[in-house]
């Protein structure tokens, strides 16, 4: 233990430096943490506020948005006929249902 605090107070810029890049790799990841949150968040907020009532999702999609690809046929019909799922969107209590 004595030997490593002789290391220390006689090589303060050295294992200051990795210190200091420690430090700001730390930083730097915080960062992309917190833009990559924000993005997600914004894709979400995308979908929610959609001026719309109902969404007709494929019934290959599962329930998931970008799986989802109706053909103008499926389209035209999925208004006559409410074969695919389709989700209510309640703006007000920010809930969606099935």
């Amino acid at each position: 233990m004595k030997m490593g605090w002789r290391e220390l107070i006689r090589m303060k810029k050295r294992f200051g430096l990795m210190g200091l890049v420690t430090t700001l790799i730390i930083v730097l990841i915080l960062m992309i943490t917190g833009l990559a949150d924000g993005l997600a968040y914004d894709n979400g907020a995308v979908i929610r506020n959609l001026p719309v009532e109902h969404m007709a999702l494929s019934q290959e999609a599962e329930g998931q948005l970008t799986r989802s690809f109706l053909e103008e046929q499926e389209h035209h019909a999925g208004r006559k006929h409410s074969a695919s799922k389709t989700w209510s969107s309640r703006k007000k209590m920010g809930r969606r249902t099935m």
